[in-house]
C-alpha cells in the first residue's frame, strides 16, 4: 500500500461517516478539503493516510489559534481493508504548536504513536490523544479500480450523452 494515498474517495467516505455519526452536515471552508464546518457550528480538520505523520494546514491552524474551543481534529487511518476514525479536540496541538514541525508553507506536521485501547496519542504533544469513534471496512484497491473504470467511461461519452447523464442525475438527486 506504499503507493496508495488518502484521496478524495476516502475523504468523502470519512465525511459521510462523520455526518452520520454526529447527525450533522459538513461543509468545506474555502479551498481546503481538510477544513470543514458542521451544522453543529463546530469546525473539523480531517486528515488521513497510511503513514503515521500528518499535517494541519497553515490556514486551519491560524483559524484554530483564534478559537479552538469548538474545533476537532479527525484522523482517518487508511489500512489495507478498513479505515479507522479517531477524533478529539485540536486545542492541545494549537497550544503546543511550537513542538510541531513547521514546513516552508507554514503547515504544522506531527507524528502518531501506536493506538492503545482505542486512543491515538500524538508523539510531539504529551497528553494529547484522539479517541476512536469508529472503523469501517474499505478496500482501497477496489475503490481505485472502480474509480478508474468510471472515469474512463465518462471520458468515452459524447457531450450530448454527458449532458443527458447529468440531467438524469440531477433528477434523481433532487427527486
Amino acid at each position: 500500500m506504499a503507493n496508495i494515498k488518502f484521496g478524495d474517495p476516502e475523504r468523502l467516505r470519512v465525511i459521510e461517516t462523520i455526518q452520520e455519526l454526529k447527525n450533522i452536515k459538513l461543509k468545506q471552508i474555502g479551498n481546503h478539503k481538510k477544513f470543514l464546518r458542521g451544522s453543529d457550528e463546530a469546525y473539523y480538520c480531517i486528515v488521513g493516510g497510511t503513514a503515521d505523520w500528518h499535517g494541519i494546514p497553515k490556514d486551519v491552524m491560524v483559524h484554530a489559534i483564534k478559537d479552538s474551543s469548538n474545533f476537532y481534529l479527525v484522523i482517518a487511518r487508511l489500512l489495507k481493508t478498513k479505515i479507522e476514525l479517531y477524533m478529539g479536540p485540536i486545542k492541545p496541538l494549537v497550544d503546543s504548536r511550537g513542538s510541531l514541525t513547521e514546513n516552508q508553507r507554514g503547515d504544522f506536521h506531527f507524528d502518531l504513536k501506536t493506538p492503545i485501547d482505542n486512543t491515538l496519542p500524538i508523539k510531539q504533544v504529551s497528553g494529547a490523544r484522539l479517541y476512536k469513534v469508529c472503523e469501517f471496512g474499505y478496500d482501497v484497491e477496489h475503490v481505485r479500480e472502480t474509480d478508474s473504470k468510471f472515469k474512463h467511461l465518462l471520458k468515452s461519452l459524447s457531450p450530448a450523452q454527458m449532458s443527458q447523464l447529468l440531467r438524469e442525475l440531477d433528477i434523481k438527486v433532487d427527486g
